[in-house]
């Protein structure tokens, strides 16, 4: 396998987990505001 075809799979896999993290982090600080709400 050269090394083009592997950084061209490796970059847009990347890119999905920084979205996925980016994601988990913003759903996590949401719920925590909306618990916070609720339990107040």
């Amino acid at each position: 396998m050269p090394k083009w075809e592997v950084q061209s799979l490796l970059r847009p896999l990347a890119g999905m987990l920084l979205a996925a993290g980016v994601a988990g982090v913003l759903a996590w600080f949401l719920h925590n505001q909306w618990m916070g709400k609720i339990w107040q």
